[in-house]
């Protein structure tokens, strides 16, 4: 999986650089994150509760997705200090919250306002 990972990265910063490529990368990569959302979704109805919805499975997979590579680049830069098992074990809390919470919404920010001098 590892070097699944690494390979994922490189696409991504080749995907950044070029345009062209950037497009059709895009859509793989969305229809990846719906299908490891559908996989969130089932999750969650196994353990008891509700899917989120659809904008919400969006970001959990979106997140989930990103701990994995994250992890992944970590151990291919210095392996030894960074175990397999960290993966396995960071998306198991990462979901647990996801799951617990019931719900993945942003956190409310405070309204400036324009105060006259």
């Amino acid at each position: 999986m590892e070097d699944w990972c690494l390979l994922s990265a490189e696409v991504q910063l080749h995907a950044g650089r070029s345009p062209q490529f950037a497009k059709p990368f895009a859509a793989l990569y969305r229809k990846q994150r719906k299908a490891v959302g559908r996989l969130v979704g089932l999750i969650a109805i196994k353990s008891g509760g509700a899917a989120p919805a659809a904008a919400q499975l969006d970001e959990i997979a979106t997140s989930l997705m990103a701990v994995i590579l994250g992890i992944a680049l970590q151990r291919g830069a210095d392996p030894g200090a960074v175990s397999a098992a960290t993966a396995g074990r960071s998306l198991r809390l990462l979901l647990a919250s996801f799951l617990r919470t019931g719900t993945v919404k942003p956190p409310k920010r405070k309204v400036r306002t324009r105060h006259a001098l």
